[in-house]
């Protein structure tokens, strides 16, 4: 009787206890992207550039301290013992210490940007890969209706065939149609176990049918007007603002090259004893090195990476203009696809109505039906082709914009 209250107790735990929040298709999605390793990478990367950038902040200059202790031999007087004590250091000018903090933070926003930048490039491979696999289940349950419907229309023809109201060469016909259903049909189910293992290699647990339609946004869209949504685009583009922020860091390095020509100066105190103490003292000393050519040859090279960055910039800004442009493109053409293919199912599938109706009355030939019908498979294919490019350009506009999927969450 002693261990009934305890698992009464335990058992009223369980059930009473709130039950574990599924996680949204965004939080499935991001666990994923956080396990690749190109992410893992650019997080290490990440963590190493706020490192330097810390060193970078504090200097590269330490206090270095001298001690020494000499026993003095004489032969007309006593011996005496000797000590002396000296601290010195270098001191950055203000000027460089204020572009080295300017450095530092510019190297932490670079740092930060990398892994942004690297973050939304795999977010944006991962789009592509599920729209690829989700296609492909797409083409996969079409092929099973496309082979059904050849099997059906194959069955009716051999019992007009056996009540003498069909010919065996229509027959043919059919049978041939039905064996290229099944052939398309075992093509597809290899497409879609070839991208869901491609998927599923890339992003481990993602191979799931809801997952993307779950992040789509009716507030994340692109505007209407072509220029707001270039800019919305190229404002929330990482690697334009990687491109910016190297350029602002190449600006600064040279500022610090053309500071750095003057050098440091070097202070030291030093406290002495001699004659065992009857002499002692305090000194103060200044170091200066001269400069020479190598100071100066850093700064031409400071001033040509510069210039490196400058036209890097250009090429970034319009390479990422450029494929901005064709996805806005792709968005609204997507759109017009879309609904031109379902015009184009819905024609399909009125003629082949009618010619049903008329193969009826025997108006109508086999080789009218079987055309009629590879005309309407096409046109559901080409639908789901355009899906899914409607998808793949909402995914990767989303994407970009930041709306789903962003480095910060």
């Amino acid at each position: 009787m002693s261990y009934v209250f305890p698992a009464l107790l335990l058992v009223g735990a369980l059930f009473l206890s709130p039950p574990a929040q599924a996680q949204s298709a965004e939080e499935q999605v991001r666990a994923a992207l956080e396990a690749t390793p190109s992410v893992a990478v650019a997080r290490a990367e990440r963590e190493i550039a706020l490192a330097r950038a810390e060193q970078r902040d504090i200097g590269e200059y330490e206090t270095s301290l001298d001690a020494g202790f000499a026993r003095r031999l004489a032969e007309s007087s006593s011996d005496t013992s000797e000590w002396q004590v000296g601290v010195t250091r270098s001191f950055r000018w203000p000027q460089k210490r204020r572009l080295d903090n300017e450095l530092a933070r510019t190297e932490m926003a670079m740092a930060d940007a990398s892994y942004a930048a690297a973050w939304q490039a795999e977010a944006l491979e991962w789009g592509s890969l599920w729209v690829q696999w989700d296609q492909a289940r797409a083409l996969e349950a079409i092929m099973g209706s496309r082979l059904e419907d050849a099997r059906a229309r194959r069955d009716a023809e051999a019992i007009r065939v056996d009540q003498n109201r069909g010919r065996d060469v229509d027959l043919d016909r059919l049978e041939r149609d039905l064996s290229l259903a099944a052939a398309a049909l075992q093509g597809a189910q290899t497409d879609r176990e070839l991208t869901r293992l491609a998927l599923e290699a890339r992003f481990p647990g993602t191979a799931r049918p809801e997952l993307a339609q779950g992040l789509l946004s009716e507030t994340c869209r692109l505007s209407q007007d072509t220029e707001d949504a270039l800019s919305g685009m190229l404002s929330a583009n990482p690697q334009l603002h990687v491109a910016r922020l190297e350029l602002n860091h190449a600006e600064l390095m040279r500022q610090r090259a053309e500071y750095d020509r003057r050098a440091d100066l070097q202070l030291g105190l030093q406290v002495f004893s001699e004659q065992d103490g009857r002499e002692t003292g305090v000194g103060v000393g200044v170091s200066l090195p001269i400069t020479g050519g190598l100071r100066a040859a850093r700064l031409t090279e400071a001033a040509s990476a510069q210039g490196g960055r400058v036209a890097s910039l250009a090429a970034a800004e319009a390479t990422i203009r450029r494929q901005a442009l064709a996805l806005i493109a792709r968005t609204i053409r997507s759109e017009r696809q879309v609904e031109q293919t379902r015009e184009a199912v819905t024609a399909a599938e009125r003629v082949l109505t009618r010619l049903e109706r008329g193969r009826d009355l025997e108006a109508v030939t086999v080789l009218d039906i079987l055309e009629a019908r590879r005309a309407l498979w096409g046109a559901r294919e080409a639908e789901i082709a355009a899906s899914s490019d409607r998808l793949k350009t909402q995914l990767q506009t989303a994407i970009r914009l930041g709306c789903v999927l962003g480095v910060d969450g």
